[in-house]
């Protein structure tokens, strides 16, 4: 759980207000970065697979049949989410598609992790020697997920829109351009709640 002077702490960093910082973890995570056993809440996604595979000069259509059509697919859907430990069922399908291990490394790229849901391709980016090390590190704690929320606001310059104000502006460079609407009412229903 992160304590009440974490979050400050991370928030004068930033510049902002904790309700800020509390919102946004209310929308990614529902406030709980982990599931009830400890483990750290992931979400698989298959399109980010795909990318990353393109990216290691994979061909993704080599490895694509129909049992694993749940977990590689080159367009976002939320159709394959199932949440919770079902998401590690998810990841552990990619994982094991083939003993190669760019193949398993992708598969770890393609999960967002912890209360902020993070993506594990942008571990190198964040400071991390690789997305294993990132893995381990958002495993710790609660308040690793809120050190990860900031390094990467850091890293892609969104502080200053969550300082300005400019909630669109900050939504399409956290969640990305395709459900503006759709996280721009959820942070007015969560952050009623902090402000």
């Amino acid at each position: 759980m992160i304590t009440e002077q974490e979050f400050k702490k991370i928030a004068d960093k930033m510049g902002v207000s904790v309700a800020v910082i509390k919102t946004v973890r209310d929308i990614e995570s529902s406030g709980n970065g982990f599931l009830p056993d400890g483990s750290t809440k992931i979400l698989f996604e298959g399109h980010k697979f795909w990318s990353q595979l393109v990216k290691k000069e994979l061909d993704p259509y080599k490895l694509l049949k129909e049992e694993h059509r749940d977990v590689l697919y080159k367009n976002w859907t939320r159709e394959f989410y199932l949440g919770g430990y079902k998401e590690y069922d998810r990841l552990t399908e990619a994982v094991e598609m083939s003993d190669d291990v760019r193949v398993k490394e992708a598969a770890l790229e393609a999960c967002s992790y912890g209360s902020f849901q993070v993506m594990g391709y942008h571990a190198k980016d964040l400071g991390f020697q690789d997305v294993y090390d990132m893995f381990f590190y958002a495993r710790t704690g609660e308040y690793q997920s809120l050190d990860l929320f900031f390094r990467f606001c850091e890293h892609f310059n969104l502080t200053r829109h969550l300082k300005s104000g400019n909630i669109k502006a900050f939504v399409t460079g956290y969640n990305g351009s395709g459900q503006v609407a759709y996280y721009l009412n959820l942070w007015n229903k969560a952050y009623k709640k902090y402000a």
